[in-house]
């Protein structure tokens, strides 16, 4: 009871080492915080799931009609509205494009002209990237329809032809066009008159990373913060000291960093109720902060404190790249090298990759090394003498 009494006494002062830093629990809640909210702003502006459009049928015919039912069947909610209507919805960028099928759409009198026939006009919206994706839909369907009307044209002119209707053509035409298909017949577009857009360079961040590279600076920081080699000497010098400083330490680095996860996930949660994360995630990231308290205690051997800071950065950085937590790396790599990485491993798991190695066998680990770091710092000379 006594030992216990103790333990909990110095976790408390830990706590409070931790505590009289409060720019560091800012910094590793509010930062990440912010950068999930801008992430998913951003990725609910991007969102072209759902893409809304105008068009105005001046031909009224068959034909506009044949348009306007495989446009419906696309992924853009079409509309119908009158053209003064539709301009002043465009301006005011309530939908992606409008469409205007002028009178006699699809209606030639001779075959040169059928073609030009299912000619429109298309004006575009202020998102030019989802103005360009209704754009695509409405000329790939156009071209579908005049290259059908012209086959059908072709086909109706032969001397066979001269006993079947136009619509049974078109059923045989359509009917035959499946079965080529299906053989894999395609169709290519191209388009003239438009430069390409430039290709711009995406860096891609893959998901839950801030959590991961936040969590890791956290408990990094606090491991500097709470392995100070005076502090140990002088805890040496009292009987069971050493093993009272040093489960102090774990247990004072662990509650403050499962608070700190807790927070980040309830705070985000609440700002965003729409967010998502994986089967298992709160576990694996539990494993990371067990990870994180091995590699500093790791790092606490190194004698100076002041000497600590660099090395252990540039191999947290390391790890960090090298496990795809600062950049998406292909999942190949994770699958073959990245997953034997300790961020690696975490990215791996987050991502729904299987990994050689059990969280089991991963916890194993993680204590063993934290059992031979308490050996092996009880028995260094820069904390000894």
């Amino acid at each position: 009871m006594r030992e216990i009494k103790a333990l909990i006494t110095l976790v408390s002062l830990k706590l409070r080492i931790i505590a009289r830093k409060p720019s560091i629990l800012l910094v590793c809640l509010a930062v990440p915080v912010l950068l999930s909210l801008l992430a998913g702003t951003t990725t609910t502006k991007n969102d072209y799931s759902k893409l809304d459009a105008a068009y105005v049928d001046q031909a009224n015919n068959y034909s506009s009609q044949e348009l306007l039912t495989l446009l419906n069947q696309g992924l853009v909610n079409w509309e119908e509205m009158t053209q003064d209507q539709a301009e002043r919805e465009l301006q005011q960028g309530a939908i992606d494009g409008l469409l205007i099928i002028p009178e006699g759409y699809g209606e030639a009198e001779i075959a040169n002209q059928l073609v030009d026939s299912y000619s429109f006009r298309f004006i575009r919206g202020e998102n030019s990237v989802a103005s360009g994706m209704v754009r695509e839909n409405v000329m790939v369907t156009a071209v579908t329809l005049a290259s059908e009307a012209n086959q059908l044209s072709t086909l109706m002119a032969l001397d066979g032809a001269k006993n079947i209707s136009l619509t049974e053509m078109r059923d045989l035409l359509r009917e035959r066009t499946a079965i080529s298909r299906e053989k894999g017949a395609n169709l290519s577009v191209n388009y003239i008159g438009e430069e390409e857009a430039p290709e711009g360079q995406i860096i891609e961040i893959p998901d839950y990373s801030i959590d991961v590279l936040f969590l890791s600076i956290f408990s990094l920081i606090g491991g500097l913060l709470l392995t100070d080699t005076h502090t140990r000497r002088r805890m040496l010098s009292v009987a069971g000291g050493a093993r009272r400083d040093y489960l102090s330490t774990l247990l004072s680095l662990a509650v403050s960093g499962t608070v700190l996860l807790l927070l980040m996930v309830s705070i985000t949660k609440l700002l965003m109720p729409g967010s998502t994360r994986p089967d298992g995630y709160l576990p694996t990231m539990l494993i990371l902060l067990l990870l994180m308290l091995a590699y500093g205690q790791i790092i606490a051997l190194i004698p100076a404190a002041e000497s600590r800071i660099m090395p252990a950065s540039l191999i947290l950085l390391a790890s960090l790249v090298l496990g795809g937590a600062l950049l998406r790396l292909p999942a190949l790599w994770l699958a073959q090298v990245g997953q034997f990485i300790p961020h690696g491993w975490i990215m791996a798991r987050l991502s729904g990759i299987d990994t050689v190695l059990s969280p089991a066998l991963v916890v194993v680990i993680s204590l063993a090394v934290l059992v031979f770091s308490y050996f092996f710092q009880t028995n260094s000379r820069h904390i000894t003498n």
